[in-house]
């Protein structure tokens, strides 16, 4: 019986050790941070022409996104010299982060150049660590890992 005292402690640990809080959303806000692939981008998304010449010039296309606790959200994007700065709303549904663009260089998303693609909401998964997020779709979507800072 003693030795099976013992045993009971070796069992309990590890199930404890997976147990883990859902995600919640202030796992969430603060600031990711990661690099787009040019190339990547160039093969797989409509690119207008103007964006296009600016992203031949790199190879990484840095990005920073912020989420706040009022659940919106601001990132920007450098294109050669100039940046360009993206705002929107964000939810927290089944560990996707779902983003919904509202403007692009501060205009309404939907009479930015390119703003149609940007006004269609762009999930991302969160990893299991709580530390990296990858957008869930592919098609027309560049290939980018964030990680939280």
């Amino acid at each position: 019986m003693k030795r099976a005292a013992w045993l009971f402690p070796l069992a309990v640990v590890p199930a404890l050790m997976g147990c883990t809080s859902p995600l919640s959303e202030k796992d969430i806000v603060g600031t990711w941070n990661g690099e787009v692939d040019v190339k990547q981008v160039m093969a797989t998304a409509k690119v207008p022409p103007a964006a296009a010449a600016l992203l031949g010039a790199q190879d990484k296309i840095p990005i920073s996104i912020s989420f706040d606790e009022a659940k919106t959200f601001s990132y920007s994007m450098k294109l050669g010299p100039m940046d360009v700065p993206l705002t929107g709303v964000w939810e927290l549904k089944d560990g996707t982060v779902v983003m919904t663009h509202r403007t692009l260089m501060n205009q309404p998303v939907e009479k930015s150049p390119g703003g149609a693609d940007m006004a269609k909401p762009l999930a991302m998964k969160v990893g299991e660590d709580r530390k990296t997020m990858v957008p869930q779709q592919t098609e027309g979507f560049a290939a980018v890992t964030l990680k939280k800072s």
